[in-house]
């Protein structure tokens, strides 16, 4: 019987390096929203304010009358300053349909856009070769970059929805790149809108923030944590709580992790061990830094969901007397723990518990097209296995597998299904020894998924039906070392001889079969360097297509595609939108000419009440309810039109994700950006001829 378990979380140690002091606090009046507070410039005075948005959708500035009704769910704010001549910043407002720009010091909109899938995340600054910062928002599944009158400067889709973006030069060539967190558990860097590095961590992304110059913080919805530094992962640290915030403070060597449950963590870059932590009493809304007292330091700010802020700052300790005894004294804590668990137990249990010695763990992968993916535990001179415990993030539900075996047996087999192509590390726990012990023997051995471990290699396909869906292109030459890639992407079950020398054949054909969904997939190369890939799920394929890419170090190339399924749906979201931007177009025709009868309405009813006319007040308001019954009905109407809109657009955007992982280079980025232009026009018949043959 297999279960599944939640991991315990990672106790980690704290070393007493720093405290917090809180300086002072201030308050609110409303409940402030998540990612709902900014600070800036704001008047004459050119002090210091918090900006705060409410749950009654409203922008509040601290010690001030100044209010601001937006007639929107606010989702994210930021206040900011689009030139560093600018005497006040502008706060920028991300609401569930549109981003809106707002001068508070002159109390006028900048500009306004609609955007349907709604902002979750807004940065600004620059990337690439764009010298003018720009806002860059995360709406949906798509990324735009606007300029300060709210004109496009670039515009991406992805295939998944956005949580998270942060602006960093990740490569270290002096030019940002835009790191990516997304709801399908990758975090993306894109360098001009096309795909830099991928990192794949197992669970959706909420949280990223830059830290050094090329490197960012980055946490998940579970509360796990860790620092890139380039394409490297420096540390990670597992915890059960969300992270609301990353802020590089006191100073360049530590940062501050500040956790929705109003827990401060004070911690350093390098290893993410603990210094400080304190508690803010309340779920916090946003944290950041800002100097409140003009004195030119800025302090930790932290604000509560409450409507209650305070200001923190960082001593550091210099006694390190006090910190030697400290650390001491939490090592003989954990040795006097680690004592326990070796104290002589009684002898009964010694002889119940006892196995012959040299026992050992064996665990080995293998990958068939009947079984799947099957992970087989086993352990020597027959002893039985009690229980046994897999870590793998990305795999199982809650990262983690517990069996419990219905009988005594040495051996054990499990199938393993991960839920995306994505190589993980496994780490396994085996308690053994028999029924009657009242202790058990615990074995523990480490492992790894491979990236594409649910496609097994197959040397003599049988009845074998070739995929409709195929990607074409040319690298130029034969590759010499296939074999490596396999090795390091495939389970080949010793098969090395047999695999080798398929690899130097002409031309090179290997065929797979999908485990788990049983499709088949093919990649031919001949000797002058002319491939195709074939399989119906244009993801895997996009997924092999770049893996393959990156192992021959090919940066820039161009394929032709034929993906009927996702074409097809490609097709009919393109004509549904263009049916839907019509009914858009006549409902809110309609919608605008019951708004101004129903206005009509109202002013006629109070005039004529004015005068004691009563029964035509009563027709006039009788009249008004029959208006307001249609406008419900076409406001039904233009909300299920919006509905249909976005989940086209997520089609659309999907669509393009994936054809344009089938290229590399400046070929993927054109292909984007065309795409672009023909739904910005409203020319979207093309889409699908670029889709196939590229731009």
């Amino acid at each position: 019987m297999a279960t599944s378990s939640t991991e315990e979380p990672v106790v980690e140690q704290y070393t007493s390096k720093a405290s917090f002091k809180n300086v002072f606090s201030f308050g609110f009046s409303g409940h402030v929203l998540p990612k709902g507070a900014s600070f800036g410039s704001f008047d004459d005075t050119r002090r210091t304010q918090i900006v705060i948005a409410t749950n009654t959708n409203k922008i509040v500035l601290q010690s001030s009358e100044a209010i601001f009704h937006v007639n929107e769910n606010i989702n994210v704010i930021k206040a900011i300053k689009f030139t560093s001549s600018d005497e006040h910043d502008v706060v920028v407002i991300g609401t569930t349909s549109s981003l809106l720009c707002y001068d508070v010091y002159r109390n006028k909109t900048v500009f306004h856009r609609q955007m349907p899938e709604g902002i979750r995340d807004i940065q600004f600054g620059c990337i690439d070769d764009n010298q003018t910062p720009c806002i860059i928002v995360a709406c949906g599944s798509t990324i735009w970059g606007i300029d300060a009158f709210g004109s496009d400067v670039f515009w991406t889709a992805l295939g998944d929805d956005i949580n998270a973006l942060a602006i960093c030069d990740v490569d270290n060539d002096g030019k940002n790149e835009l790191a990516v967190g997304t709801n399908g558990v990758e975090i993306k860097v894109l360098k001009h809108l096309s795909l830099l590095y991928e990192f794949v961590e197992g669970d959706p992304i909420s949280t990223l923030a830059p830290i050094s110059e090329n490197g960012f913080l980055f946490a998940l919805f579970t509360g796990t944590l860790g620092y890139y530094e380039g394409k490297t992962l420096r540390w990670r640290v597992k915890s059960k709580s969300f992270v609301v915030s990353f802020l590089p403070y006191p100073n360049d060597n530590s940062f501050v992790c500040v956790w929705k449950s109003g827990k401060i963590d004070a911690r350093l870059k390098a290893t993410g061990e603990i210094i400080a932590k304190t508690v803010s009493n309340g779920d916090v809304a946003d944290a950041f830094l800002a100097d409140l007292n003009n004195n030119g330091t800025p302090y930790l700010v932290v604000v509560n969901m409450d409507a209650v802020g305070r200001e923190f700052v960082t001593e550091i300790s210099d006694d390190d007397l006090q910190q030697q005894i400290r650390e001491f004294g939490q090592k003989k804590h954990h040795l006097l723990e680690e004592l326990r668990n070796y104290e002589k137990p009684p002898q009964s249990s010694i002889q119940h518990a006892s196995i012959p010695s040299g026992t050992s763990l064996q665990s080995v992968m293998q990958c068939t097209v009947k079984d799947g993916l099957c992970l087989n535990l086993s352990l020597n001179n027959n002893v039985p296995i009690r229980a046994a415990v897999i870590f793998a993030e990305g795999v199982f539900e809650s990262e983690s597998l517990v069996i419990h075996p219905h009988t005594e047996e040495s051996g054990l087999t499990t199938q393993i299904c991960p839920q995306r192509q994505m190589a993980t590390d496994l780490h396994i726990k085996v308690f053994a020894g028999p029924s009657s012990a009242k202790q058990m023997h615990v074995f523990e051995v480490n492992g790894e998924i491979l990236k594409f471990a649910t496609l097994y290699i197959i040397t003599k396909p049988e009845n074998w039906v070739m995929p409709e869906g195929k990607v074409t292109f040319n690298i130029g030459f034969r590759p010499d070392n296939m074999f490596r890639w396999l090795d390091d992407n495939f389970y080949i079950n010793e098969r090395e001889d047999e695999l080798e020398a398929l690899c130097n054949a002409s031309p090179l054909i290997l065929n797979f079969v999908d485990v788990v969904s049983k499709m088949p997939f093919q990649i031919n190369i001949e000797e002058s360097g002319q491939s195709t890939m074939y399989h119906d799920d244009i993801e895997v394929c996009g997924n092999v297509f770049q893996s393959l890419m990156q192992h021959l170090k090919i940066e820039e190339i161009s394929s032709v595609c034929t993906f009927p399924a996702s074409i097809e749906k490609v097709t009919e979201a393109i004509n549904t939108m263009d049916d839907k931007y019509s009914l858009s177009e006549q409902l809110n025709a309609d919608w605008a000419n019951q708004s101004n009868v129903a206005r009509e309405c109202i002013i006629f009813a109070e005039d004529i009440l004015q005068v004691r006319k009563l029964l035509e007040a009563r027709k006039t308001y009788v009249r008004l309810a029959a208006v307001n019954r249609e406008m419900v009905q076409v406001h039904t109407l233009r909300s299920q039109a919006r509905k249909t809109l976005l989940e086209n657009m997520k089609i659309m955007a999907a669509a393009i994700d994936h054809h344009s992982r089938l290229r590399c280079g400046s070929f993927a980025s054109k292909l984007v950006t065309e795409c672009k232009k023909a739904i910005a026009t409203e020319n979207m018949s093309v889409i699908p001829r670029f889709l196939q043959n590229g731009v």
